[in-house]
């Protein structure tokens, strides 16, 4: 191995020197630039903390909770002595959130056997063991919105509160509430048309009518997020409103049902598509019953459309009334006039008209013809006074809005159709 010269070694500790003096420089460089990152991050730690520190705890809270609108209890449709016809109960699904952290394994484990046990000995839809495996299993997947049971009424809801696991709570027992509201009719197909009902848009009978009073004002319920559903968090966090109003009919419940079977027994006596019956009282004007039964596919009758309300056909004798009062009121008859029925039978063109009362009533007085609610009697008085000028027969009708709805609150009235002469 060659001798170095002292010029060499002195070259060589020049060199290292410069070496480590490019080196001190770069990791002084580095040391800074963390340094300043480093104050950066610190200074932005500090700020966040400080000064928005409400506003991102704020935005923290709208991912995790919100306020959602929910009905308030609806109002009762109510008969006339106030026996309920439609009213809202409460039905209850039960979800549990195992996948929480505030659920100790140990609770768990210790008490998971007895609530599986007490569930299948309350719903007895399934087996301890079907319960129990369920809940294992949503527990290793961290289920946090595991269904438990759907439709649990009230009185259930109220041992599950009591239950092993349940009894603690939303928080340290995962018990998961959510309400909903169904409507329901006691007295079952009774004036179920009448009474009607409001879904998914549409809205029927009085349920439709009084939608807005009946329905009252939203509550704001708050909501807390697990896993991708929104469940109610507690009642105590809700802001509570007006219930919706109770409705009270003149529907006398006696009468609607004695209306009901007597119309359905003469739809099946002759085979008929559809009937109707509305009682009404006639010192008050109130109806006491409306019945609407159609058959079927099954051939059976139900309320399927109110055609009370919604279908325009002949009057029949009711037309008679407001025929009389117009000849009357214009002066071509009075009720002690006669009128001369003959044998019960007439022809106008060629519609035959005939009386009920077979060979017919004979000469009577207008007031008979009235009572007797006579086919020729009642046809012969307008036709004589009105023959050659209908037009004005017509327009007296009209003068009375005959032809014009009567403006009833259910949805569906069809506007009466009088025809005018010649039209």
């Amino acid at each position: 191995m060659p001798e170095l010269t002292i010029r060499q070694l002195i070259e060589i500790r020049d060199k290292q020197m410069k070496l480590r003096e490019d080196i001190s420089w770069r990791l002084g460089v580095i040391y800074i630039g963390v340094a300043i990152v480093t104050l950066f991050i610190l200074a932005k730690i500090f700020y966040l903390q400080f000064w928005e520190n409400e506003k991102w705890e704020a935005q923290a809270e709208v991912l995790q909770f919100r306020y959602e609108k929910t009905n308030p209890d609806r109002g009762d449709i109510c008969a006339a002595d106030g026996r309920i016809l439609a009213t809202s109960t409460a039905f209850y699904e039960i979800r549990m959130d195992l996948g929480s952290s505030s659920l100790a394994d140990t609770t768990f484990t210790k008490n998971v056997a007895a609530l599986s046990d007490s569930l299948a000995m309350l719903f007895k839809n399934k087996s301890k063991n079907e319960y129990l495996e369920g809940f294992q299993a949503a527990r290793k997947n961290k289920s946090m919105y595991h269904l438990v049971k759907k439709n649990v009424n009230y009185a259930e809801l109220k041992k599950l509160r009591k239950f092993p696991i349940f009894k603690l709570g939303q928080f340290k027992g995962g018990f998961i509430v959510i309400e909903t509201k169904k409507r329901i009719r006691p007295f079952g197909m009774l004036a179920s048309r009448t009474i009607g009902y409001v879904k998914n848009g549409v809205a029927v009978g009085i349920e439709g009518a009084f939608d807005n009073e009946l329905k009252g004002n939203n509550n704001l319920t708050l909501m807390r997020k697990v896993g991708r559903n929104w469940v109610p968090v507690s009642e105590q966090n809700n802001y509570r409103s007006e219930s919706g109003k109770d409705i009270i009919t003149t529907i006398d419940i006696n009468f609607q049902d004695f209306a009901h079977q007597t119309l359905k027994d003469q739809l099946v006596k002759h085979d008929a598509d559809h009937g109707v019956v509305v009682l009404m009282e006639v010192k008050t004007g109130d109806i006491k019953a409306i019945v609407n039964l159609k058959k079927n596919k099954k051939g059976q009758y139900e309320e399927a459309y109110n055609y009370a309300i919604g279908e325009r056909t002949e009057p029949g004798s009711t037309f008679k009334l407001p025929s009389l009062m117009v000849a009357l009121e214009d002066g071509y008859v009075d009720l002690k006039d006669s009128v001369n029925t003959g044998n019960g039978l007439i022809r106008y063109h060629k519609f035959l008209i005939r009386d009920t009362k077979i060979g017919g009533y004979g000469k009577i007085s207008v007031k008979q013809a009235f009572e007797y609610s006579s086919n020729v009697g009642i046809s012969r008085i307008i036709f004589q006074a009105y023959k050659g000028r209908p037009d004005r027969f017509v327009k007296r009708l009209y003068s009375m809005n005959l032809n014009e709805p009567l403006g009833i609150e259910i949805a569906g009235e069809r506007t009466p159709l009088i025809k005018f002469p010649n039209s």
